[in-house]
């Protein structure tokens, strides 16, 4: 094998993966948040489930195993509990929604520009592209609120979401183009004695 045959197929080997070509898939990951407006840091792992702009799971536990948050998004509609304060809520998927997951109010649907690596085209978003075509940035002046994807290494990156309120640093370590396999995986009811809220 000549040296440059070599250098070719160690540079396909080790290539990010591009997750706009991605439909569904699991990923694990750890996120560092840093809650500006509470004065706290705190890490917990998140265990995401997605199909690509149709519906989404999260499960968030602490780094000892507890439980503290699980969200499903279908379409309009976003569904989390808090087993913690024994809460469940449901409704109309606005950006407070996320405030008690993540500590940042932003739209859920993000999540999937987020995972997917697609660009943000409501509103004031501007997205940006490096010279391979991978998404390196998108900011909305209005909401506040910019992601920045960095530190790719191939299914590897890190995703860095700034804002006012809090800032979060998602390190997506593992990822598998397949669902977790799961019965009900993107169904979230109330479990019993929970306290259930509507989101408006």
């Amino acid at each position: 094998m000549t040296p440059a045959l070599l250098s070719l197929l160690t540079a396909c080997q080790t290539a990010p993966l591009k997750y706009d070509q991605i439909q569904e898939g699991h990923w694990e990951s750890r996120a560092l948040i840093r809650d500006q407006q509470e004065q706290r840091s705190f890490i917990v792992n998140l265990s995401i489930n997605a199909v690509k702009n149709e519906k989404l799971r999260v499960d968030a536990t602490s780094t000892l195993g507890a439980h503290l948050a699980s969200l499903v998004l279908r379409e309009d509609e976003v569904r989390y509990l808090l087993p913690g304060e024994r809460r469940f809520f449901f409704g109309a998927a606005r950006p407070e929604a996320m405030i008690p997951v993540i500590s940042v109010p932003m739209s859920p649907s993000y999540l999937h520009n987020l995972l997917f690596e697609q660009p943000i085209t409501e509103g004031d978003w501007l997205c940006e592209r490096d010279s391979r075509g991978y998404l390196t940035v998108c900011q909305s002046e209005s909401e506040g609120l910019k992601i920045s994807w960095q530190d790719r290494s191939q299914t590897a990156r890190r995703v860095l979401i700034e804002h006012e309120r809090a800032q979060v640093q998602v390190n997506l370590t593992s990822f598998q183009e397949q669902l977790e396999s799961r019965a009900e995986l993107f169904e979230l009811s109330p479990p019993q004695g929970f306290r259930q809220f509507r989101l408006r």
